[in-house]
């Protein structure tokens, strides 16, 4: 959709909008923000691979599935804040900090 929009620095997803779709933002070098509605449940693959510049990403609790590489070569990446969803690590290369809230069960 917005895949190598070199200018587009931020994003606000509608809400209703339930899945961020393949490559939708991928190769966005200079996004820095994103803001994820209650509505999404779902990140598809390398939605947001190759966005240099984000620092950190807050999920809202209704994304509980993340698809591979969503957020591979994010260099800037350090902090994940998540609800219940996995994540590949491919999408955690370059993290500092990781924040898991305490329902999260890990037993597979």
């Amino acid at each position: 959709a917005f895949s190598q929009s070199k200018n587009l620095t931020s994003v606000t997803i509608g809400t209703g909008v339930t899945n961020i779709g393949l490559c939708a933002f991928n190769n966005c070098d200079s996004l820095t923000s994103v803001t994820i509605p209650d509505s999404v449940t779902s990140i598809g693959s390398s939605a947001f691979s190759g966005c240099y510049g984000f620092h950190e990403l807050l999920f809202p609790a209704s994304v509980d599935k993340v698809l591979d590489r969503a957020f591979e070569n994010c260099y800037l990446l350090d902090n994940i804040q998540c609800f219940d969803i996995k994540l590949t690590p491919e999408d955690i290369n370059y993290l500092e900090e990781l924040y898991i809230p305490h329902k999260i069960n890990c037993n597979r």
